[in-house]
């Protein structure tokens, strides 16, 4: 037992020693049992509760099972509705000289290293590879050196302790994934009875008066000192976000917010920042969803989507498209305004081929290619088989199909207006 007093409170550490009976000769393991305050808490043996909620100490707090009453200072229910099997409450001490965590998880990982498989390549006895990927999906370890086989036919597959492979022969260590190492692991199941549940919830909250310089609820930094990862070879990731469903969930990532306004949570929504973050695309989609991207409700002050960059072109669309490059089914004033600088012309067709390259533009009948705002337009009458120059709603000329032209002026000779 180890006990420690401080003014208020009084912790009492209980700490087993277990040896399992399956191993009896193996390693003890050390257990905590449990961690109670004393004092200003209050144990409720009646109710198995211990109130830590008062006094609010720091420390580490641990029991077998959801036992100590709480209310973070970020917040809580009303009454006494929070419980925890485990609590580590943590208070800063020190000034801007020391850099302080309540809780560190510091790893190491130098074992476990498995390569994909490669043809023609030189593998030294103990040497491990990953098949993930490759059709197999398992671990071998070479039992001897040699060069691999010349194509993927002579893989290792199977279960067996003696795989030939090329001139070296590998055996089986297990299914992929015993080869990963994780500094820390999160895993949760939720059964038929479970509630609102969730695998992790991070909150952090500034309080009136707290420095804004820099603040972040959550960071994660990659650094790569190993080599440039190429696109089909290798997969390194900031943050990697998978799925595991039978069924089909919500969404990926969400976010919103419960706040009414008038002042927005954000001022970004999604912030790619500097000119050495991304090399290839900011945003890659590879997916087969109905819409790629999609703007829904909502109203944006200046457009929905704004390209204020010094780029050869705005939006390039390549790819095949059965119905159209571009789409537009809104209520708009304008379906294309311009209203840039423009060096050669504002709409250039000459490098448009393929069977429809020849029509620069096609309008139905009816519809009218103005001149000056909505004043000098031609139009096309189908019904007549007429094309009609129209000014402030007055038929200046027209030509029919064989020719004939009418002409409400003058015919003059000459070039001068």
């Amino acid at each position: 037992m180890i006990k420690r007093s401080f003014a208020r409170y009084t912790i009492a550490l209980s700490v087993s020693t277990i040896v399992s009976a399956a191993t009896a000769d193996a390693e003890p393991l050390t257990r905590l049992d449990d961690l109670i305050v004393s004092g200003d808490a209050s144990y409720d043996s009646s109710k198995d509760v211990l109130n830590i909620a008062g006094s609010q100490p720091s420390g580490l707090f641990s029991s077998w099972f959801s036992k100590f009453s709480f209310c973070s200072d970020v917040g809580c229910l009303p009454g006494d509705k929070h419980r925890a099997q485990l609590i580590n409450r943590w208070i800063s001490r020190h000034g801007a000289d020391r850099l302080e965590y309540g809780a560190v998880f510091d790893g190491v990982i130098n074992t476990g290293r498995a390569d994909p498989w490669r043809p023609r390549t030189h593998y030294r006895q103990g040497q491990q590879i990953d098949t993930n990927g490759q059709g197999d999906a398992s671990i071998f370890e070479a039992i001897s050196s040699g060069t691999s086989g010349l194509d993927p036919r002579s893989m290792p597959r199977g279960l067996a302790q003696s795989i030939s492979d090329g001139g070296l022969h590998w055996r089986y260590v297990g299914p992929a994934g015993t080869d990963a190492k994780a500094v820390l692991g999160i895993s949760g199941v939720i059964g038929p009875s479970g509630g609102r549940s969730w695998g992790i919830v991070n909150d952090l909250i500034m309080k009136p008066g707290a420095q804004r310089s820099f603040v972040a609820a959550m960071e994660s930094d990659l650094g790569n000192e190993s080599g440039h990862c190429e696109l089909g070879r290798h997969s390194c990731y900031n943050i990697f976000l998978y799925g595991l469903s039978s069924f089909t969930s919500t969404a990926l990532i969400a976010a919103g917010t419960p706040n009414k306004g008038p002042a927005k949570d954000y001022l970004f929504g999604l912030w790619l920042k500097g000119p050495n973050l991304v090399q290839d695309v900011s945003i890659l989609n590879e997916t087969e969803s109905a819409i790629g991207l999609r703007f829904a409700n909502g109203s944006h002050a200046s457009g929905a989507i704004v390209d204020e960059t010094s780029s050869p072109v705005s939006f390039h669309i390549a790819g095949s498209h059965s119905t159209a490059s571009l789409l537009d089914t809104s209520k708009s004033a304008n379906a294309i305004l311009m209203n840039g600088q423009y060096g050669y012309s504002i709409i250039n067709t000459q490098g448009a081929g393929g069977p429809g390259g020849s029509f620069a533009l096609t309008i139905k009948s009816g519809q009218l290619v103005c001149f000056s705002g909505q004043n000098a337009c031609f139009t096309y009458d189908t019904n007549k088989g007429t094309m009609k120059y129209v000014v402030d709603g007055q038929i200046v000329f027209s030509v029919d199909r064989s020719g004939n032209l009418r002409v409400k002026g003058k015919i003059m000779q000459g070039t001068r207006d």
